[in-house]
C-alpha cells in the first residue's frame, strides 16, 4: 500500500467504503468511530446503528431490555405529570381494556422509552401481568408503577435476593419498603441493593440490663432486710430442730 493509500471501512448502514478514520458516513449520515469489529443492530425507536449486545441506545437512550424499563417508565411519568389512566389510555389502542405484547412493544416506542425485542417485551408483561392472563389490565399497571402498593421487579428482586444470600423473601420485602427512597412506592435495582445490604449485616441488638445503683440509705435498709430475713430462717430452723 502506498503512502497516499489509507485505510477503509465498510458502512455498517449503508455498506459505503469510508476512511477508517472517519467518524460518521458522508453517504446515510450514521456516526461511527473507526473500523466497526462488532455485530450492530438498528435502533427500533431512531434507527441507529448500534452493538448488538447494547443493553441502552447511545443516541436516542431507549432501552433494550426489560429489567430497567419499568422504573424509567415511572421517572417518565413523574416529569411528564402523567397518570396511570392517561398512560393506559395511549398504550391500550384497540380500546379493549387490556394492553397486549404487540401495543406495549409499539407503545414503548413511541413514547421513547424502550425498544425492545419480542422476547423481552413477554418478559415485560410476564413481570406485570399478575394474573397470568398474558395481558396489562390497568389495576396491574397501577400495581407496578407504584400507584398502587409498594411495587418492584421480580426479577430484581430475585437476582437481588441470590447474590445477597436471603432465602425470607416475605421478611426481606417488608424490610425493604422502608428504603423508597425517592418515595415514587417502587424499589429499583439499587434500593433493593442497599436494602439488602443493610438486612444480611444487620445485627439484633441485645440491651444489657443495667444494674441500678441505689442510694446509700436504700442499700443499707434493703441489707438489714436481708440479715433480718436470714435471722429468722436461722430461729425456724432451729425451732423445728428442738421439736
Amino acid at each position: 500500500m502506498s503512502e497516499d493509500e489509507e485505510d477503509m471501512a465498510t458502512c455498517g448502514a449503508c455498506q459505503t467504503n469510508v476512511p477508517a478514520n472517519s467518524t460518521s458516513c458522508p453517504s446515510c449520515g450514521v456516526s461511527f468511530s473507526g473500523i466497526v469489529e462488532e455485530d450492530l443492530g438498528e435502533c427500533g425507536a431512531c434507527g441507529a446503528l448500534v452493538p448488538l449486545d447494547s443493553k441502552t441506545c447511545s443516541q436516542c437512550g431507549v432501552l433494550f431490555v426489560h429489567d430497567d424499563v419499568v422504573q424509567v417508565l415511572s421517572d417518565w411519568m413523574e416529569e411528564t405529570g402523567l397518570d396511570v389512566p392517561t398512560l393506559f389510555g395511549r398504550l391500550d389502542t384497540d380500546n379493549s381494556g387490556s394492553i397486549d405484547t404487540d401495543e406495549l412493544r409499539e407503545g414503548l416506542i413511541a413514547l421513547r422509552i424502550a425498544a425492545l425485542p419480542p422476547v423481552e417485551v413477554e418478559r415485560l408483561i410476564a413481570e406485570i401481568d399478575q394474573d397470568q392472563n398474558g395481558t396489562i389490565e390497568i389495576a396491574e399497571l397501577q400495581n407496578i408503577l407504584g400507584q398502587g402498593s409498594m411495587a418492584f421487579s421480580e426479577n430484581v428482586l430475585e437476582s437481588v435476593m441470590k447474590k445477597s444470600g436471603i432465602d425470607d423473601r416475605d421478611a426481606f420485602v417488608a424490610f425493604a419498603t422502608s428504603y423508597d427512597e425517592n418515595e415514587n412506592k417502587y424499589l429499583d435495582r439499587a434500593e433493593l441493593k442497599k436494602a439488602a445490604e443493610a438486612f444480611v449485616n444487620r445485627e439484633d441488638v441485645e440491651v444489657e440490663p443495667m444494674e441500678r445503683e441505689m442510694p446509700e440509705e436504700e442499700a443499707e435498709e434493703e441489707e438489714a432486710e436481708e440479715e433480718e430475713a436470714e435471722e429468722e430462717d436461722e430461729d425456724d430452723a432451729f425451732a423445728s430442730a428442738l421439736a
